[in-house]
């Protein structure tokens, strides 16, 4: 399906032609209607291109089309749930007693002296000020770094942390841009272009926007590897909890490195380092990987465990599991902004498990009903 993307300029056309054939009353169930669903939408995205061509000679290619196919494909092939009939009909869905919101923009700020700053109860403009290096809050809730005076001794450092359930937009003092995800730290120097390179600590994970210094390398370390930019976008996912790091190359070109090798990053791979500190080259899904960034959870053949520990970190809660764990796979998404119930009520639509919200806690059970 993502080769009938390539040649399609009419992207409107195309979802709506997914749009008409999953706002009816299906609700897909099983793998042979899911089958049936994908060869549906397939025919009749042919059938547009083919009436497209009739009308022009030459097709012009556009460029996107090969991300919206992605995150369309994910969308027909990934799971069962997501053509469901909203109005809540043919659904064995739990209505949930209690609900918890999603998570929102906030952080703490630690500076050198060991202050530490609240972002989300700051009030707007400067909320701190070291080694003539001003940290201003932004209307929109972003923090800027603003170099106001050249000092000695000025390489202190800050750290910035999101909690589970807050997510923050940081400019550090090169005017690079940091997106940090749920339950991440960011380490750096406060004068952050002082010296001969510019380096940051990260655990968690954030989408980095690189300011172009070739004079002054950005250096992203990490708990098991190194990453070299001079310039350029790339997410990063180093989570403690998880066994391998992810770096994802939009545009650009870095260097990931540890002690057995170094391998450079081309725009569209993904460098995975696995826990035998092996690098492992492919392309990327930068749909899926930048979904966070873009206010969604998605997620394509992940295990119930994979997912739940994304909704733990984004809506604060703790998970706990009852009886045997299903081995189904899981794919989709839907809206950083919906509450927990949403979520929960389109996994509990595969028929493969189910849950129970008490306080921020969630249980997840094998649906012995499937």
């Amino acid at each position: 399906m993502l080769d009938l993307f390539q040649i399609s300029n009419n992207e409107t056309q195309l979802k709506t032609t997914i749009g008409d054939y999953f706002d009816n009353d299906q609700f897909i169930t099983t793998k042979k209607a899911h089958q049936a669903a994908v060869d549906e939408v397939e025919a009749r995205l042919i059938q547009t291109i083919n009436r497209e061509n009739q009308k022009q000679q030459i097709t012009k290619l556009w460029p996107r089309m090969a991300a919206v196919a992605a995150a369309i494909v994910i969308m027909v092939l990934g799971v069962y749930f997501f053509n469901y009939n909203k109005s809540g009909q043919n659904s064995n869905a739990t209505h949930f007693a209690q609900d918890i919101a999603p998570g929102t923009q906030g952080a703490t700020l630690t500076l050198a002296s060991g202050r530490q700053i609240r972002i989300s109860s700051a009030a707007n403009g400067e909320i701190a000020k070291e080694a003539g290096i001003k940290v201003i809050k932004t209307t929109d809730g972003q923090l800027i770094y603003e170099i106001k005076e050249r000092t000695t001794g000025n390489n202190q450092t800050n750290t910035l942390s999101t909690a589970k359930g807050e997510t923050y937009i940081l400019t550090l003092p090169d005017k690079s841009q940091v997106w940090l995800n749920a339950a991440s730290t960011l380490t750096y120097a406060a004068n952050l272009t002082s010296g001969k390179e510019r380096r940051v600590k990260l655990q968690g994970e954030a989408y980095f926007q690189i300011t172009k210094d070739k004079t002054r390398p950005f250096i992203v370390e990490t708990q098991r590897q190194e990453i070299q930019v001079l310039g350029t976008h790339f997410n990063v996912k180093a989570y403690s909890d998880e066994p391998t790091i992810k770096t994802t190359l939009v545009e650009g070109s870095v260097q990931v490195k540890n002690n057995h090798s170094t391998e450079t990053l081309k725009p569209g791979q993904q460098a995975v380092l696995t826990q035998a500190g092996r690098f492992e080259i492919g392309q990327a899904d930068q749909v899926l990987d930048l979904a966070w960034k873009n206010n969604e959870f998605m997620f394509e053949s992940e295990s119930i465990q994979n997912v739940m520990k994304m909704v733990e970190r984004w809506y604060n809660v703790e998970i706990i599991y009852q009886g045997e764990i299903t081995t189904e796979k899981f794919g989709g998404g839907v809206s950083r902004f919906d509450k927990v119930s949403e979520v929960l009520e389109l996994l509990e639509k595969t028929g493969a498990v189910k849950f129970k919200i008490e306080k921020r806690k969630i249980y997840v059970m094998n649906n012995i009903n499937k």
